[in-house]
């Protein structure tokens, strides 16, 4: 390692400091094989990202707005990810209609509607991924660049 290395790796030391401490409050909450726990990695790190898009003044207004733009557009879908929000509306929705009771057997219409609860659940879930997903595969590159 040459001088130069040495001397931005002292300069850089209390940086990676304070974010090895902010990493941790994410970290430190999560499980390796849960799903959420990517989730809430690429929330932080996007909304890190935003943070200092919306500060900074490194680009042209044009490209500023379109970064922002794909970013929030992320984070909305993977807030949704991760809240479930979707999910419990859907759910709401249903029980509204058809009040659950241990006492009473499900009629067909209840089950019917149960099962499209579920299907149009797991459609929230596919369309919000594929914003999360689709749009961190178009635009990182533009982002980490």
């Amino acid at each position: 390692m040459n001088f130069y290395n040495i001397k931005r790796n002292i300069k850089n030391l209390p940086y990676n400091i304070k974010n090895i401490f902010q990493w941790s409050k994410i970290l430190w909450n999560n499980f390796d094989w849960d799903y959420r726990f990517l989730l809430d990695i690429i929330q932080y790190k996007l909304e890190k990202m935003n943070d200092y898009f919306s500060s900074a003044n490194i680009t042209t207004e044009e490209t500023y707005e379109e970064m922002t733009n794909s970013i929030q557009s992320c984070l909305d879908a993977c807030h949704h990810l991760i809240l479930r929000d979707f999910e419990n509306d859907l759910r709401d929705n249903h029980y509204d209609k058809f009040p659950f009771s241990l006492d009473k057997g499900f009629s067909d219409k209840q089950r019917e509607s149960f099962n499209e609860m579920l299907k149009a659940t797991a459609e929230k879930q596919k369309e919000f991924s594929a914003q999360l997903f689709d749009g961190i595969r178009d635009n990182y590159e533009k982002w980490w660049d």
